[in-house]
């Protein structure tokens, strides 16, 4: 099943959650590395050379967590997206729908007289906030992007935050959804989410627990999964996984995908979404509730107006 393929290999992808961990002395950013566009005869080839390079150079960087190159052309080949250098808001968004990663480095690379220019762009894949950098010169290509690399790291380092939205906290959401329903009522749903942490049992389901707590929060009635479902105007199903990505020191990287739909008593589909999130902690599997937390809190953001009648 495609969704499966898409979901075990974004899993592959290492990545850390850009939200500030308890115990880090800074914060840690995920990045997603494209192949930059060729502009002009003679420099086929030098977009991926560009790529390849700035990852060489970014990849010690104690703030970046960069998605692994190979695994990062499988999660686009298999979403159909052949990108470089341009990328419209749409496909920002679901790169980091799919890979995780909070910022984008793309750009392109282009020849004037003999001159090298290379052009970047960071690129907030939540808000399609851009930040743009650039060398020039007749140096080597690896001396250009090893430039361009220190530019790229401090702007990042400085700018990170511009580029991504504030962080929401619960209530926030829940003021949120509340508002968007306003004068409207909220049938009552029956929620079934299973969860997976591909290393470890699951205890309970943190997706679905969230999700339940937040219709409740925003006036909404529950019917038990082992109740009465003839009570439910709407079914909430889904399945969850999570799967540890990186240990850094003594915290542990997860990263987390939901995937839900909205049903009602005939079989429609009401509703469709899917969110991945990056969690730190010092335990894996409390890293892994938080990440699939998280999914739950903004899919039910965007899922819970569209069952208001």
């Amino acid at each position: 099943m495609r969704m499966k393929v898409m979901v075990s290999l974004l899993f592959m992808a290492v990545a850390l959650a850009a939200a500030p961990c308890k115990g880090f002395a800074q914060e840690v950013f995920p990045v997603a590395i494209l192949s930059f566009e060729e502009r002009g005869p003679g420099l086929k080839g030098q977009g991926v050379n560009v790529a390849d390079l700035l990852f060489a150079n970014l990849i010690e960087s104690p703030n970046l967590l960069i998605v692994e190159r190979t695994e990062l052309d499988k999660i686009l080949t298999e979403g159909e997206l052949n990108l470089s250098g341009h990328v419209s808001t749409g496909q920002a968004n679901q790169i980091g729908q799919l890979t995780g990663a909070k910022l984008i480095i793309s750009g392109s690379i282009f020849k004037v007289n003999k001159k090298i220019h290379i052009v970047a762009k960071i690129i907030g894949t939540e808000t399609s906030k851009v930040l743009g950098k650039s060398v020039n010169g007749i140096d080597d290509l690896d001396v250009l992007v090893s430039k361009l690399a220190q530019q790229i790291n401090a702007a990042i380092n400085a700018s990170a935050k511009d580029l991504m939205p504030p962080v929401v906290d619960k209530g926030s959401i829940v003021e949120e959804i509340k508002k968007s329903i306003e004068g409207k009522s909220l049938p009552a749903i029956q929620v079934a989410i299973s969860e997976v942490h591909l290393s470890q049992a699951v205890p309970d389901p943190a997706a679905q627990t969230e999700l339940m707590y937040l219709y409740k929060e925003v006036g909404g009635s529950i019917i038990d999964p082992s109740g009465d479902s003839k009570k439910a105007v709407y079914f909430v199903q889904g399945e969850g996984f999570s799967e540890f990505s990186t240990r850094i020191k003594n915290f542990v990287s997860v990263k987390a995908r939901l995937e839900v739909k909205v049903v009602d008593q005939e079989g429609n589909v009401i509703a469709v979404d899917r969110q991945t999130a990056v969690k730190v902690d010092l335990n894996e599997m409390l890293a892994g509730k938080a990440a699939l937390q998280e999914a739950a809190a903004m899919i039910a953001r965007r899922i819970i107006p569209q069952m208001a009648r």
